[in-house]
């Protein structure tokens, strides 16, 4: 085993770790998870090692002793999102395996310096975060612009890259998707019950259309439970029957089927978030809102090429120019030549893995 791959459970890890397990020698890999949701299932493949009963595995592990015995025989370990408290102890305590550290930016885990620290013990673990991020020997970054707040808030030497995750909403589902007849204009505003989606300020943007032909579709399954309450009950106050509040998880293929009724996206986010919403319906030629002072705006206008809109200027727009479609139509050629190709994410690990 080469690669040390640590693993806080979601939705993007079981078609990353086929993906690698296709492309690359499964051999050398090795995925160890803990913590994570307690929904998603984790697969049961010989390389996948889990700490709980979480997903269905139930082998219990020692995690201090796994993480040395494995830490100290990997070249490399690849920590995906820097979320578990027990990892960065671990690490802090371990600092001779901190070369070997590859951080996979995930959003919030880098975002998590701007919380304020009001207590010791948080500002106490924000300390040990920043020693471990420091001595980091690389960086990956789902948009390149993370990379570089990385190096400015941590005062990281880590060598950055660009690393990109498998959508679990892939091309076989996009494509055989059922189309069906619809009177109204679908909206979907966010992506989680997560306060980062800033969903207050949205509202107030695009109240002024609610007597239009709308649906505004909000996902709220996915985090806050408290928070996914107050925003349902808001959207309804504002939008009346002309919203809905998704509250059920969905399967990504029933999630899949759900975007391909949407016709506008408005994400809020103030940092990089939700790609693989963006990327599905980039592909699917829909209209996309995002917020133009944030790390993702260069990586998807510039980067990839495609045809986004910004959130901020909503506020100044009629309904016609707000859902008018202009250069989305490249937006399918753009993905299917990058985040959709199985090829051009094969090269971003590939050159990851070997230097």
């Amino acid at each position: 085993m080469k690669y040390l791959h640590i693993m806080h459970n979601e939705k993007f890890n079981k078609a990353y770790i086929d993906f690698i397990n296709k492309n690359f020698n499964s051999k050398e890999h090795l995925f160890l998870f803990l913590g994570g949701s307690k929904t998603i299932e984790i697969p049961n493949y010989p390389n996948v090692i889990v700490g709980s009963k979480k997903g269905g595995l139930e082998r219990k592990i020692n995690w201090n002793s796994l993480l040395f015995r494995h830490g100290y025989k990997s070249e490399k370990i690849f920590l995906h999102g820097l979320w578990n408290d027990k990892v960065i102890n671990f690490l802090f305590i371990n600092s001779f395996l901190l070369k070997k550290c590859n951080w996979i930016i995930w959003g919030g885990d880098l975002y998590a310096y701007k919380t304020p620290k009001l207590t010791f013990k948080s500002r106490f673990h924000e300390f040990m975060r920043a020693f471990c991020i420091k001595r980091f020997g690389g960086i990956i970054a789902l948009s390149m612009g993370d990379y570089g707040l990385a190096k400015k808030w941590y005062r990281t030497k880590a060598k950055g890259y660009q690393g990109m995750y498998i959508n679990p909403v892939n091309l076989e589902m996009l494509d055989n998707l059922e189309k069906k007849e619809k009177k109204e204009i679908i909206i979907q505003v966010g992506n989680s019950a997560d306060p980062s989606n800033n969903y207050e300020e949205v509202f107030e943007l695009i109240e002024k259309f609610k007597g239009e032909n709308i649906k505004i579709i909000v996902p709220l399954s996915y985090g806050n439970k408290e928070y996914a309450k107050k925003i349902n009950q808001l959207g309804q106050e504002i939008f009346g029957n002309k919203f809905e509040g998704l509250m059920k998880f969905m399967k990504p293929e029933e999630y899949t089927q759900h975007l391909s009724s949407v016709d506008i996206l408005i994400f809020n986010h103030k940092r990089q978030q939700g790609l693989g919403n963006i990327y599905a319906l980039a592909y699917l030629e829909k209209k996309i809102y995002i917020r133009d002072d944030i790390s993702s705006w260069n990586f998807l206008k510039k980067d990839l090429g495609f045809e986004i809109n910004s959130t901020n200027k909503i506020k100044i727009m009629d309904f016609k120019e707000f859902i008018f479609v202009n250069g989305e139509k490249s937006n399918k050629t753009m993905a299917l030549n990058t985040v959709y190709s199985e090829i051009y994410i094969k090269n971003l690990w590939n050159k990851i893995f070997k230097e």
